[in-house]
């Protein structure tokens, strides 16, 4: 009897799931997207993007998105679609029974400004290059001069290093690679250049920066400094305007 019951329980519940299942396909085939919602997540308070650029980027995907059935949108392709975007990181695109399509995007992040004299452009934190765009600027540092892609990888490995770097926050103005293919650190107070030269022993280099910041440089002196040089082993070598 007892294992009677058991069956008998076992195809109860396999008839309600496949119930249940076949109540939802019912109900989506009859749901049509009535509304849609956006959330645009920006990284760092940058607005390269708006709610609107993203709807005129889905409907002309596909122009008839309101009023279809649920079971009709491509939510994979809107995604793909989203994420070929410029700006855009990352996108996820779901529809609920009461009707509405869901759009998530996350909005690149700009961590540097690459200014090359045929072009410039943005690289994220990820060092993945993205267009400029007239309607926004994004106040980050500056990569300039000899950006080759040795030059570049040069820059981006400083820049994580000083991000990383609680002492250097919003120290950073510009990041020039000089004609040696050296890094220079433009600082965003003061007149004087930091000549990393390239990123062996960085963080060796970052030290005694800082050091000489704290022991030496006063407000008092800031401005009487024309170059920092530690790109020699051991020593830290300066230079004074006169």
């Amino acid at each position: 009897m007892k294992k009677f019951m058991h069956i008998a329980l076992w195809a109860l519940g396999v008839a309600v799931f496949f119930a249940l299942v076949a109540f939802e396909r019912i109900s989506e085939s009859d749901t049509t997207v009535n509304d849609l919602h956006i959330d645009l997540i920006q990284p760092g308070y940058q607005l390269f993007l708006t709610k609107d650029d993203i709807r005129e980027v889905l409907l002309n995907e596909d122009d008839s998105l309101l009023f279809r059935p649920i079971l009709g949108i491509n939510s994979a392709l809107l995604e793909e679609t989203l994420e070929n975007h410029p700006f855009v990181a990352d996108a996820e695109v779901f529809s609920t029974l009461d009707g509405l399509l869901s759009v998530q995007v996350k909005q690149k992040e700009a961590v540097a400004r690459v200014i090359q004299a045929s072009r410039h452009y943005y690289i994220d934190a990820e060092g993945h290059p993205f267009p400029t765009t007239v309607s926004y600027s994004a106040f980050v540092p500056v990569i300039s001069g000899k950006a080759d892609s040795i030059g570049l990888f040069e820059a981006y490995t400083t820049l994580n290093a000083l991000d990383k770097s609680e002492y250097f926050t919003n120290y950073l103005a510009e990041i020039h690679i000089n004609g040696k293919g050296e890094i220079e650190l433009i600082p965003r107070q003061g007149r004087h250049r930091v000549i990393i030269g390239n990123t062996t022993d960085l963080q060796l280099k970052l030290k005694k920066l800082q050091a000489f910041y704290t022991n030496v440089v006063t407000p008092q002196n800031l401005n009487d400094w024309k170059t920092l040089n530690v790109a020699y082993s051991d020593q830290l070598v300066c230079t004074k305007y006169n």
